[in-house]
């Protein structure tokens, strides 16, 4: 009888062992996995002493960059954005007449609801901006934008509107192309809008230029009046070939000038030239331009 008492007496301290320890290594699973979680919570936190060691600029903590996406990708990515409906994307475009737009009206009625939605009107997500962006487009499309003249035209434009009156010149100056000396007939009166060719003329009219000078500036205006700059083109300096001189009636002496400008354009096996020819005769008081011609070989 004692013996069976001893043994279950041994066999009851044996459970009770055996629960303790169960119990213990619970607890001890427990404060392990507690451990863990505080050390991943832990890990994930930002170091801020150590980035202050390491001198990082705050700007760069937790900063994501988005990766870089070519154009095609970058509409693509926006078109399907927005073609996506946020509440906050909805606030931009509201449709004026339907139901949706009724029940949003009456849902908005609650002062609470529409202070919401101001707020999430003001708010901007990737998916009003790709509303926006396609709006913008469309208006682009619709409304191109204005085309700016070449460098060229705008020459040609700001000499003729040239601010303020032109220069009056003290000499006149008659003008007669190869087909009108051809046919006989009279000279006319040239307008010449080139503000320093009409200084030119009042500074020889006045003895202080060459008829020389004055000649050469005379062809070059007329070959840069007719002829169309571009590219590829190598414009030559005037020549003159000086005549024997003439002596009118009145005994005024006239000093004759053969000149003659070009532009050659040689690119791409094609080759051509522009030329002005013009006899120049200069007086006292009368410049004579006679049988100018101008012409693109090529």
């Amino acid at each position: 009888m004692s013996s069976s008492v001893f043994e279950r007496l041994a066999h009851q301290g044996t459970a009770a062992s055996e629960a303790r320890v169960a119990e213990e290594k619970e607890c001890h699973e427990q404060h392990t996995r507690h451990r863990d979680t505080e050390a991943a919570t832990e890990g994930s936190k930002i170091n801020l002493a150590k980035l202050n060691q390491l001198q990082l600029p705050q700007d760069q903590l937790g900063a994501i960059k988005s990766p870089k996406r070519t154009p095609k990708q970058q509409d693509a990515f926006f078109s399907r954005l927005s073609h996506q409906e946020t509440i906050s994307s909805a606030a931009h475009h509201i449709p004026e007449n339907n139901e949706s737009s009724e029940h949003l009206q009456e849902h908005l009625k609650s002062p609470r609801n529409e202070e919401v939605f101001n707020r999430l009107y003001k708010q901007e997500t990737a998916t009003s901006k790709a509303h926006r962006h396609v709006k913008e487009e469309v208006k682009e499309q619709h409304h191109p934008k204005h085309c700016t003249p070449p460098p060229s035209l705008l020459k040609r434009i700001g000499n003729e509107t040239s601010n303020g009156p032109p220069i009056p010149i003290k000499m006149n100056v008659h003008f007669r192309t190869k087909e009108e000396k051809k046919n006989c007939d009279f000279y006319s009166n040239l307008n010449i809008p080139d503000a320093s060719v009409r200084r030119q003329i009042n500074v020889f009219h006045s003895g202080k230029a060459s008829a020389h000078a004055l000649a050469f500036d005379l062809i070059s205006t007329l070959f840069h009046r007719d002829f169309m700059p571009g590219a590829h083109w190598s414009i030559g300096t005037a020549t003159l070939n000086e005549l024997d001189p003439m002596t009118y009636m009145g005994g005024a002496e006239v000093q004759v000038f053969e000149s003659e400008k070009e532009a050659i354009w040689d690119w791409k096996d094609t080759f051509r030239v522009a030329t002005a020819k013009a006899t120049i005769k200069i007086s006292n008081g009368d410049i004579y331009i006679d049988g100018y011609s101008y012409y693109v070989a090529g």
